[in-house]
């Protein structure tokens, strides 16, 4: 059973996303398909520190999808 969970928020901007990702010191976010835990999302995906699958922003349609199983794979 799947544990991604889905978001509806207004993240548009690659660019915000990308300072945001600097800010923190976080990886510089990566564009393309990124596979959740049983499911395969297109967007901007940022990785968090200790998460094991990223957080992606999807900023065609300002949605967010995460898969952290309840805070098992990341918190």
């Amino acid at each position: 059973m799947s544990h991604v969970v889905q978001i509806q928020t207004q993240v548009r901007d690659a660019a915000a996303v990308r300072a945001g990702c600097k800010r923190l010191k976080l990886d510089e976010p990566v564009e393309g398909d990124v596979k959740l835990f049983s499911e395969t999302v297109t967007g901007l995906a940022v990785q968090l520190r200790d998460w094991r699958y990223p957080v992606v922003f999807q900023t065609s349609t300002g949605e967010t999808k995460f898969d952290n199983y309840e805070g098992h794979w990341g918190k």
